[in-house]
């Protein structure tokens, strides 16, 4: 009996990573664990209580150095996780001076990891009207690019649940209003599929925007569940000349180690689909 044996061959510089809560990781811990499944680089998370996080001091900032480089995986982005605690958005002017100094801040030093791109999600108040806080969230932006502008980072705004501002469209909205090179799109593909928006699609809208990506189904369903076109996602990226990082933020399981690596091999045979395979 012949088998026939399908190659990758695929050799481009897309880098793959996640965030430590998939794999039930802490950020002293999600380094080496990402670099036993073969991953690229991790995706830690400055929290809401942001002042006590690891990522907000000096010494913090180099001890994740410090793990990065012993376990051979990059610092791939930063999210800003605690932009859900205090955002824009708020109708409190505090909580959006607190919202403008962890940007100002994260936007200083995040290069000092190694990666330029920020997440920054576009987290909304509940029951207001979006204009406004779109309004607000143009206004936060703006005061905030001149500081990414200075240090090279990149504010990418993801589509999140709570938010005034959850599609393509939308976001190109704010991004056009602020007018910075350094505001772009953290486009998450899972999210965009459970607003009920085609993925694909929304991609090819914000085109050279999309600074980086996360991946992820339905729900934050893992891939092998097949509630998101992958394949699709991935010819739409690999027609943007895309070749950045792709960020697992898939719901951890049971045996989270055995089944993000699942992932990962399920996503590069999707990006070899599409980049080119033998």
């Amino acid at each position: 009996m012949r088998i026939a044996l399908r190659i990758i061959v695929y050799d481009g510089r897309m880098k793959y990573g996640t965030r430590p809560g998939c794999i039930k990781a802490t950020t002293e811990t999600a380094f080496a664990e990402a670099a036993k499944l073969g991953f690229d680089g991790v995706e830690p998370d400055l929290g809401r209580d942001y002042e006590n996080d690891l990522l907000w001091t000096k010494e913090g900032r180099k001890r994740v150095l410090d793990l990065a480089r012993q376990a051979g995986v990059e610092v791939s982005s930063v999210c800003l996780g605690a932009l859900w605690g205090q955002t824009f958005a708020s109708d409190d002017p505090a909580d959006r001076e607190r919202a403008t100094e962890v940007v100002t801040e994260a936007a200083r030093w995040t290069p000092e990891l190694g990666p330029k791109v920020i997440l920054v999600p576009i987290v909304g108040i509940e029951e207001q009207t979006p204009a406004i806080g779109v309004e607000r969230w143009i206004e936060g932006l703006r005061a905030c690019a001149p500081a990414a502008e200075r240090s090279g980072a990149i504010l990418a705004l993801e589509n999140v649940g709570r938010s005034p501002a959850r599609s393509a469209p939308e976001i190109a909205n704010i991004l056009d209003a602020v007018g910075s090179p350094n505001v772009k799109a953290y486009y998450d593909v899972g999210n965009a599929t459970s607003f009920g928006f085609d993925a694909v699609e929304e991609l090819k809208l914000l085109g050279d925007r999309v600074a980086q990506v996360h991946v992820k189904g339905k729900g934050s369903a893992q891939l092998w569940e097949n509630t998101l076109d992958m394949d699709g996602v991935a010819r739409a990226l690999h027609e943007l000349g895309y070749d950045g990082y792709l960020v697992f933020e898939t719901r951890a399981t049971e045996q989270p180690a055995v089944d993000l690596g699942r992932n990962l091999q399920l996503l590069k045979q999707h990006v070899a689909n599409a980049y080119g395979a033998a």
